[in-house]
Order: C-alpha cells, then structure tokens, then sequence
C-alpha cells in the first residue's frame, strides 16, 4: 500500500469570541415581571411572582416534580423578536439557600418543516452544583460535540444560595457560548454547535427551585463571513467552529502541526490516508482527560486458579492545555513513496 497524499482535516471551535459592542446590539424582548399579579398568565403551575425586596418583582420558580417555566414546550417569541440567527438572552438567577442547586436552559431553533408541523433543534445547557455547560443538541449533526464541566472545576464552585448570578448565551454564526458572571468573576461554562437557524422561542425548568429575573433578548450583528482571520501574530484565528484542513507531502515520514486551543478549547483531528482510511482524534482543555494505552497484568479464574494474564488496558489522563497533534504514516507506508 502506497501512501501518495496524506492529509489532516482540523475541527476547531473559535476561541472566546469578542462580544459585540454594547451600542450594536438591540434588545427585542425584555421581560422583568413587574406587571404580572401573584399568578402569572402563560406560566406553568410551578411560577409564582414575588417581591424581594420589595417592589422588585421577580418569578419564582418553586416545582413539586420535574416542570418548565412557560407552559408548552417554550415561550413562542414575538413578532419582533422572530427571525434572529445571532442573538443573546441573558436573565438573572438565584437559587434558594436550602435548595439543591440546578437550572436547565432550553433554546429552540426551526429547523424545517412547514407553518402546520415545524421541526425543531433543541440546546439544552445546565447551571447547577454538579454540572455546568451545554447537555446535548437536538436534530443537528455538529462539527464538534457540545462542551461542559464539573462546576467545581470552575471559579463559580460552590453555588452561593441566596446570591443572584447573570447568564449569558450568545449565538453568533451558528456557534453558542454559554458564561455566568459569579462573584468578581466571569466564567464560560459551555460551547455548542448550533444550527445556523432562526431561534423558535427558549424555556427554563428543572426538578429544583430557583428565582428567575430581568431576561432580555437582544439581536447582535452577524459574524463574519469567513471561518478563520489572521491575528497579528500570523496565526489563523477560528471565528466559528470550522474546518481547517493541511496537506502534508507525499515523501513524509511524519508531520506535526501546533494548534493552541486556549481554554476552554475544543478540537477534532481526521487524518485522512490515500488509501481511504482515516484516523479520528478528539482534543480538549475543557475539563476532559484522554484515553493512554497501558500494559497491566488482569487476574482471571481458570480452572479454579487465579492466573495473571498482560491484557492491554486504558486509564485516563488530563489532557493538555496547549495541544500538539503528532501523527505517524502506517508501517506500510513509510517506504517506497512515490507521486
């Protein structure tokens, strides 16, 4: 088997995107709960209006079992606010000082269908105790999977009961980041591939209870048309999650590319062989580890004895927060390259 070509096809999601200057976004819905009476219309069971402190409303949410916040399946959007593809929605929260700790975010994007049956993408992210980041996306098949970590991995561990924290969700160019502003600090819990689609409408809900305030939609510019732009350095700076592809001579034995992540980082390597095989990596710096083949004896029981057997096994190891991705030819391959 000749190796005539080789090649490596780089998934790279962007690095934290500049936020778009305060004065080019425009808010198109903003909801603050100061005219609703204690029971509040369009709102399940679970919702409440209170004031703490007083003459500052805000929504409680306080559920007996698993609920959302709007009723339905998520709080249709108003004609002035349909149609966006790069957006923010931010809303204030808090969770009770007793309560366990856990919010879920729900986005919706139409992802075809028709005006009697539209089909949906849903981006379901998570703020609580245990886990922070976005949990899964629905009828979209992603360049990269969605990213989260353990809260305590990050500045906001532990919750604060009793504390009101800010969220922001930002989709740009079909690319959602998700941070929350703690205390003194602000951290990025989440990245997600997103179809570049327009936003159906967004919901909140969860088995626990938390305070819900001051949530505004606001319409951001677009981001830029291509995928990559060079920093002042050189390097080729990933706007979106993209692909990035090298093409690496025929006559080598080995080919090394350096890819700085940042953090959180997230990347997939293909390298793609002449023959058709391909050999996919996965790299993270988002509290992930990666999979390291060890030699380690096993015992079994045969024939009523414990016998040592050398199986091959794997431990997990952190992975890198500066990612250098080194791939060798197929023994096949390393002689005898011709064009």
């Amino acid at each position: 088997m000749r190796l005539m070509t080789w090649v490596a096809a780089l998934a790279i999601a962007a690095a934290a995107a500049a936020a778009p200057p305060p004065d080019a976004a425009q808010t198109v819905y903003h909801e603050c709960f100061d005219h609703y009476g204690v029971t509040p219309p369009a709102f399940t069971a679970a919702c409440a209006i209170a004031e703490y402190p007083p003459s500052l409303k805000h929504l409680e949410f306080r559920p007996v079992k698993p609920a959302s916040v709007y009723a339905g399946p998520f709080f249709k959007l108003p004609g002035s606010a349909q149609g966006l593809t790069d957006f923010e929605l931010e809303f204030s929260f808090r969770f009770p000082n007793a309560n366990p700790k856990s919010l879920d975010v729900r986005l919706d994007f139409l992802a075809g269908g028709d005006a009697r049956k539209p089909a949906y993408s849903t981006c379901t992210l998570k703020i609580s105790a245990d886990l922070c980041g976005v949990t899964s996306v629905s009828n979209h098949a992603p360049l990269l999977p969605p990213t989260r970590t353990p809260t305590r991995e990050t500045a906001l561990h532990p919750l604060l009961g009793g504390h009101l924290y800010r969220a922001r969700v930002r989709v740009r160019g079909g690319s959602l980041e998700a941070h929350v502003d703690g205390p003194g600090t602000t951290v990025r819990i989440g990245r997600a591939d997103v179809p570049a689609a327009p936003l159906a409408g967004f919901n909140f809900g969860g088995a626990s209870a938390f305070d819900l305030d001051d949530i505004i939609l606001r319409k951001v510019p677009a981001a830029p048309a291509d995928d990559f732009r060079d920093d002042a350095g050189g390097a080729r700076v990933a706007t979106r999650t993209a692909e990035f592809k090298l093409a690496f001579p025929a006559s080598a034995n080995t080919a090394r590319a350096r890819v700085r992540l940042g953090s959180p980082g997230e990347m997939r390597i293909h390298l793609n062989w002449a023959d058709g095989a391909t050999l996919p990596i996965s790299v993270s710096t988002f509290a992930a580890t990666v999979n390291l083949p060890v030699i380690g004896d096993r015992a079994t029981l045969k024939d009523g004895k414990l016998v040592s057997s050398p199986p091959s096994s794997r431990k997990a190891a952190p992975s890198p927060t500066r990612a250098c991705a080194s791939a060798r030819s197929p023994p096949s391959a390393r002689r005898g390259i011709g064009s």
